[in-house]
């Protein structure tokens, strides 16, 4: 599971970002420790993440108003519609150019979603076990393989579809 050192650095994040879904504090912390593996860690995340937004923005080059409102807003949803009904910030785009945004949304948001997504796995544990202290849903959450996967797995993909883009 671990044997790309990519994954490794992402579920070396991963893991701390639950820990700080609980109190929002665990990340200061292991910083200003100078935690090695976790520093590598999240610069490696950094640098592939920004990279891949780096390489979309030299794909299509999106207006300033939809750019704007994909820093902003943390949800996106494409969807094909009749222009008639829609009440959101409306943005008209070709299929390929909404594909590339939606991977640009993904990349730029990537910490905030996964923070929500721990966040989530904490809550679902919490309420399933109620009676864990909050120590041992993190720890519980640690150990879920198969959703820590998955996590892995959906960021991996999104940076591989990236990578392979044609210029």
């Amino acid at each position: 599971m671990l044997r790309d050192p990519l994954r490794l650095s992402l579920y070396t994040f991963t893991l701390a970002m639950i820990s700080h879904a609980l109190t929002l504090e665990f990340l200061q912390q292991i910083k200003s420790k100078n935690d090695w593996n976790f520093l590598r860690a999240v610069t490696e995340v950094e640098k592939v993440n920004s990279d891949s937004l780096t390489k979309l923005r030299g794909l299509v080059k999106f207006n300033d108003r939809l750019e704007e409102a994909m820093h902003s807003y943390t949800q996106l949803c494409i969807t094909e519609s009749d222009y008639h009904s829609l009440q959101c910030q409306e943005f008209l785009v070709c299929p390929s150019c909404a594909n590339t945004a939606q991977l640009y949304h993904k990349c730029y948001h990537m910490k905030y979603h996964l923070l929500k997504k721990c966040e989530d796995k904490l809550e679902v544990i919490g309420t399933q076990h109620p009676e864990y202290s909050p120590e041992r849903t993190v720890e519980a959450a640690r150990k879920c393989r198969v959703w820590l996967n998955k996590v892995l797995s959906d960021y991996m993909d999104i940076w591989k579809k990236i990578q392979n883009l044609d210029h």
